[in-house]
């Protein structure tokens, strides 16, 4: 028997990432638990996500790269954040972390920053 998950759960599973609506580069040296050290944001929109095939099996969603953002914050860049907010903006609820290249920025100097595309890749079932 094959062995298969069907395209509705990728897709459900994926909603939870394509309903954030901001992403934000941070300084923080470890896992950020939430957005106080933010160096520059963007918001996202349902178009800045895209689900094609997986890598080597699965589903893939893929994040779209963002360009010339402006920074607002002195510091180093160290984290890419996904989140969502329910209630308007004043709680963020971070969905999703991943490190990113490390670049000093400079609110000061009217730095701007990219940034790049990634994404999360979940694979297909395999025989136990």
């Amino acid at each position: 028997m094959a062995r298969h998950i069907p395209s509705e759960a990728y897709d459900a599973y994926f909603a939870y990432f394509t309903a954030c609506t901001r992403q934000d580069l941070v300084s923080d040296v470890s896992t950020p638990t939430n957005l106080n050290n933010t160096l520059a944001h963007v918001t996202m929109t349902g178009g800045d996500f895209s689900v094609g095939v997986g890598d080597s099996s699965g589903r893939k969603l893929t994040i779209a790269e963002k360009e010339s953002i402006d920074v607002t914050n002195n510091g180093t860049t160290r984290h890419a954040v996904l989140s969502y907010t329910g209630d308007g903006g004043t709680t963020w609820n971070i969905r999703l972390v991943t490190t990113c290249s490390e670049r000093e920025v400079q609110e000061t100097a009217g730095d701007k920053v990219n940034m790049g595309s990634y994404y999360l890749n979940v694979a297909g079932p395999v025989a136990p």
